[in-house]
C-alpha cells in the first residue's frame, strides 16, 4: 500500500519532532554528568517524554517506510 502525501508529510513532522526532543532531551542530560545537578536530569527525561503520543506514529511510519508490500 502506497503512502499518501498527506500520510508522509505528518510522519516526517513527527519523526522531525521526536529526534529534535531526543536531541535536546540527551544533550541536557549530558550536562548532569557535567554539573552533577538532578535538574538537568529530570528536565532531560521529561524533554524525550514529552513526545512519547508521538512515538507511535514514527514507528508506524518507519515500517511502512521500509516494508515495501506491493503484493
Amino acid at each position: 500500500m502506497a503512502l499518501e502525501y498527506l500520510e508522509i508529510l505528518s510522519g516526517l513532522f513527527s519523526l522531525f519532532a521526536v529526534s529534535l526532543a531526543f536531541f535536546i532531551g540527551f544533550k541536557i542530560i549530558s550536562r548532569y554528568f557535567e554539573f552533577k545537578r538532578r535538574e538537568f536530569l529530570l528536565v532531560g527525561i521529561t524533554s524525550i517524554t514529552i513526545t512519547e503520543p508521538w512515538w507511535g506514529s514514527v514507528i508506524s511510519f518507519i515500517i511502512a517506510v521500509t516494508m515495501n508490500n506491493n503484493g
